[in-house]
C-alpha cells in the first residue's frame, strides 16, 4: 500500500499483517487526499483505517495541526485516541530498555481495555483495579514485586501504594482525576535513589488539567525529548517528568 517504512513498522508491531477489504479499497484514496465515503461492519477495521491514512499524510517535522478527525458520537473518538496512544506505546517501548513499569488509567475500563491490548501484543502484564478484593491485590503486589510481570497497570487510586524498587518508568496514559496523584503517582519511579522516568499522554483537550497540576505545583513539565532513554541510563540519580502530546 506505498505506507512509510516507519508506519509500516508500527502497524506490524500492533499486530496488523494484512489489510481488511475496506483498508484495502480506501486507504489510497485517503492517502491521495480525495473524498471518501464507505460503510463496513463493526470490527472490520475502520478506525484503523483512519488512523493508518492519518498518520501516512501527517509530517512528524511539524508542530502545527495537520488532521482533524470528527466523529458523530464521543465513543468512536474515544476509540480512535486509544488507538494512537497504544501505538505511542508501543513505540516507546521499543526505544527504551525498562526493567519494570507502572502504567496509570483514569478508569477501570481503560485498565482493562490497555491490559488486553498488551496481553495480545506480547506484553507480560499484570493489573489492579479497585475492584478487586485485598486478597487478590496482595497477589498482584507480591508477584509483581518477584519480578514476574514486566508491567503493571493500575487505576489512579493506587498512586500512592505501589513502591517496588525496580520500577524505573511510570506512564499515565490518562491525565489522571486527582491532581494529588499526580505527585504520587510519578514518583512511584526514581526510588531507592535510582533514576526513573514519568511520562504523561496528553490529547488536545488535556491541556487545561494539565496546566493546573503545573500551577499547584510549581512545576514544568516537559515536551518528552527524542533522548529520553539517556535519563534512564544517566549515571546521575534524576526524574524526568515529561509529556507526550497525542
Amino acid at each position: 500500500m506505498r505506507l512509510e517504512p516507519d508506519l509500516l513498522r508500527g502497524i506490524y508491531s500492533a499486530g496488523y499483517y494484512a489489510p481488511s477489504l475496506i483498508q484495502q479499497h480506501c486507504v489510497m484514496p485517503l492517502i491521495r487526499k480525495r473524498d471518501v465515503i464507505a460503510q463496513a461492519q463493526s470490527g472490520t477495521g475502520k478506525t484503523s483505517l483512519i488512523a493508518f491514512g492519518s498518520l501516512q499524510i501527517a509530517s512528524p517535522d511539524s508542530q502545527a495541526v495537520q488532521v482533524h478527525i470528527l466523529s458523530p458520537i464521543r465513543y468512536l473518538s474515544k476509540q480512535t485516541e486509544e488507538k494512537w496512544k497504544f501505538e505511542t506505546l508501543c513505540d516507546l517501548y521499543e526505544m527504551l530498555t525498562i526493567t519494570q513499569a507502572v502504567i496509570f488509567c483514569n478508569k477501570k475500563r481503560n485498565v482493562e481495555w490497555l491490559t488486553k491490548k498488551m496481553v495480545e501484543n506480547g506484553f507480560t502484564v499484570m493489573s489492579m483495579s479497585g475492584s478487586m478484593t485485598q486478597e487478590r491485590r496482595n497477589e498482584v503486589m507480591d508477584s509483581f514485586r518477584k519480578g514476574h510481570s514486566q508491567v503493571l497497570i493500575a487505576t489512579d487510586i493506587w498512586s500512592r501504594g505501589i513502591d517496588v524498587q525496580q520500577v524505573s518508568l511510570v506512564i499515565n496514559y490518562d491525565v489522571l482525576n486527582e491532581q494529588e496523584s499526580y505527585l504520587h503517582g510519578i514518583c512511584r519511579s526514581g526510588k531507592f535513589g535510582r533514576k526513573g522516568v514519568a511520562i504523561t499522554f496528553v490529547t488536545s483537550g488535556d491541556m487545561g488539567a494539565l496546566r493546573s497540576i503545573e500551577r499547584i505545583y510549581a512545576m514544568q513539565t516537559l515536551k518528552l525529548p527524542s533522548n529520553v532513554g539517556d535519563y534512564l541510563y544517566a549515571s546521575q540519580t534524576s526524574l524526568l517528568a515529561s509529556v507526550c502530546k497525542i
